[in-house]
């Protein structure tokens, strides 16, 4: 039998190496930490407390979807990250709820939704470093099918002709007889994007907390003015995905369809 060393009790965590480097290595072990002191603060609650619950399962989905292995396409790290972003939105929502029913003190709740609204604020810039990245890569990908080269003719033709860019394809609309570019807009792509993914985080605020205002959506959703906000909330009435109660500044969201 092998001598006792009380050093092989060292904690795991000293010893242990990812097998997979994760993109959010860092976040990831931001949210572990804000995740044990849900574990700490909810330990006081009752054992049926369905809120207790909720928040803990929160949590941990959170580390879980954080855990995301290099060389993972760039659109299921932006999916991954927009429901973290939706995790931490109801992580708040629950910590606030703690507070006003008196089962966290106004302290603990103030320094739980502190570090929540930091990791929120870094993994929203992530999304949109990322987000930059896969509008890049599309504009590369349209300019690369822009220059095509007829290698069928090359072999056969040795004259420079075959290697000159060929002319881009333009479609005839038959209702209006006019003529137009296969080509797409980069700053009209990217701005669409945009746009939906405001209208996404929108819905994710307004599901959360069921009825809003422009006051409640604004600070959520970075660098975008309320007058673009107001434009996309009135695509989403037109759409019939939101409806609105109310006029001007008491104007207030909720689902159309619950």
């Amino acid at each position: 039998m092998a001598p006792y060393n009380k050093a092989s009790e060292a904690p795991v965590e000293s010893v242990y190496t990812p097998t997979v480097k994760s993109v959010l290595y860092t976040e990831v072990r931001r949210i572990q930490k804000i995740a044990s002191a849900v574990y700490l603060v909810t330990d006081f609650f009752d054992t049926n407390e369905i809120l207790k619950r909720h928040m803990r399962e929160t949590s941990v989905e959170l580390i879980a979807l954080g855990h995301i292995p290099e060389g993972q396409p760039i659109k299921d790290i932006l999916n991954a990250l927009a429901r973290m972003l939706s995790f931490i939105d109801a992580l708040v929502s629950f910590t606030e709820l703690a507070r006003l029913t008196h089962k966290l003190s106004d302290m603990n709740a103030s320094l739980l939704s502190r570090e929540l609204i930091s990791i929120h604020m870094t993994l929203s810039q992530r999304y949109h470093n990322f987000l930059d990245q896969e509008l890049h890569m599309h504009n590369l990908k349209d300019t690369a099918q822009d220059v095509s080269i007829d290698f069928k003719n090359f072999f056969e033709d040795t004259s420079s002709s075959a290697l000159s860019p060929q002319p881009r394809k333009v479609e005839k609309d038959p209702s209006t007889g006019s003529t137009s570019s296969l080509q797409t807009s980069s700053p009209q792509g990217k701005e669409e994007v945009l746009k939906e993914d405001r209208k996404r985080q929108i819905l994710d605020i307004v599901k959360d907390k069921h009825e809003v205002s422009i006051k409640d959506i604004a600070p959520r959703i970075l660098k975008c003015s309320e007058k673009t906000l107001q434009r996309d909330l009135q695509e989403l009435i037109v759409s019939g995905e939101l409806k609105k109660t109310g006029e001007r500044r008491w104007s207030k969201y909720s689902l159309a369809k619950l």
